[in-house]
């Protein structure tokens, strides 16, 4: 190999493990940055907690006809999606509202709490359980290193790797949790059980560990 070649390896290698290192400073000011947020938001979680209780119980409604279904899925474009939520392995695939709110629930899945798609920090998605095929009934059936895939606004797709999943009390709110520590993650709860409980699964985005599988490659090709 020509020492010019070897020098071009050299920076090239420099120039990755200093995005690597930056990316990892990134995300340790972000995680301290939450951490000084922690008093404000265990006050905001416990307000929410009585919100989600009550938007669980709202589950136990009559299953939507053919016809109210086709009526919601027109009267989408009555509100403002945030982004697209995919889980191949559940065929479910559904536009995520920005609002949560009786109405919208009908329509898909929605934002309950949190980042917004794909950014640093927790986002709760919320969806019905009608115990068929539609919205989140098939939820409870997602298996740990299930993909989860997000796609905002920008186009821009992530995709997360299911890591705990749990039966939960309907006043149990920790799965909201805004501490990530610096990661990207998802949080996906729906009703169980008839609505006596909530189920959750909860995912973080892999595209750092994409970064350094990346890293050690070239590591690997180069030298």
């Amino acid at each position: 190999m020509s020492t010019k070649r070897k020098t071009i390896n050299i920076v090239l290698i420099i120039i990755l493990i200093a995005l690597a290192v930056l990316l990892s400073f990134y995300y340790f000011n972000k995680a301290n940055d939450k951490k000084s947020m922690k008093k404000l938001l265990k006050n905001e979680e416990k307000i929410i907690n009585n919100n989600i209780q009550s938007n669980q119980n709202e589950e136990e409604i009559t299953i939507p006809t053919e016809q109210e279904l086709e009526e919601n899925e027109d009267s989408i474009d009555n509100y403002t999606t945030i982004g697209i939520l995919e889980i191949p392995s559940l065929n479910i695939k559904y536009p995520i509202l920005s609002e949560t709110s009786n109405a919208a629930l009908k329509i898909s899945i929605a934002k309950y709490w949190g980042a917004n798609p794909n950014q640093v920090g927790n986002m709760v998605v919320i969806g019905h359980n009608y115990e068929n095929s539609y919205m989140f009934s098939n939820l409870p059936n997602i298996k740990l290193g299930d993909e989860i895939k997000i796609t905002d606004n920008t186009g821009k797709t992530l995709i997360y790797k299911v890591y705990e999943t749990k039966v939960i009390d309907p006043y149990d709110n920790d799965c909201t949790s805004q501490l990530t520590n610096g990661r990207i993650e998802v949080t996906l709860i729906t009703c169980f059980d008839g609505g006596k409980n909530r189920f959750y699964a909860k995912a973080y985005a892999e595209w750092l560990l994409l970064i350094c599988i990346l890293i050690f490659y070239v590591l690997a090709f180069e030298l």
